[in-house]
């Protein structure tokens, strides 16, 4: 499963199924999900794109930057 790290330690996981692309760990319902995030949310930190609709980019651009910042601080 393709990773990305954030100097150091783990950013977020890719996954290709046959209907959706997930992404792991850049979330976490403990903790304050985008709100345009939400409905793709499943289980406790995977979000579950279908191919059928578009990315929501800028919402994943934002949650990618505050999961960074979050890191950054330690």
């Amino acid at each position: 499963m393709p990773t990305y790290d954030h100097r150091g330690p783990r950013l977020l996981h890719l996954s290709a199924a046959k209907r959706h692309v997930a992404v792991y760990a850049l979330v976490h319902e403990d903790s304050e999900v985008p709100e345009a995030l939400r409905p793709y949310l499943r289980e406790r930190s995977t979000l579950s794109f279908g191919f059928e609709q578009p990315l929501p980019i800028a919402a994943l651009r934002e949650a990618i930057r505050h999961k960074s910042e979050t890191l950054d601080r330690g």
